[in-house]
């Protein structure tokens, strides 16, 4: 099932897969220099987490395990076995 967020998937499907997972309270582009400086050596995926960045608006309290499942469907859609976390 594909993830009803959106997402940055930037780079070759046969490239090493980067998850960057932001800090609170900030969102996915807190990663641009880090995204930049990967172009061509690995593939760049990131998210905002629920309610930071794209994702506001909603005021659901959220928690941890809301985040692993968004990362776990994240690489479940792209069919990803194996990644690097940074975070």
């Amino acid at each position: 099932m594909a993830p009803t967020f959106p997402f940055i998937d930037d780079g070759d499907a046969q490239q090493l897969p980067v998850v960057f997972l932001h800090a609170f309270p900030y969102h996915s582009e807190m990663w641009v220099p880090q995204r930049e400086a990967l172009r061509g050596r690995a593939r760049f995926i990131a998210f905002d987490a629920r309610g930071l960045g794209t994702r506001e608006g909603n005021t659901t309290a959220y928690m941890l395990e809301h985040l692993v499942d968004d990362v776990i469907a994240l690489l479940d859609h792209l069919r990803i076995a194996k990644c690097v976390l940074v975070g």
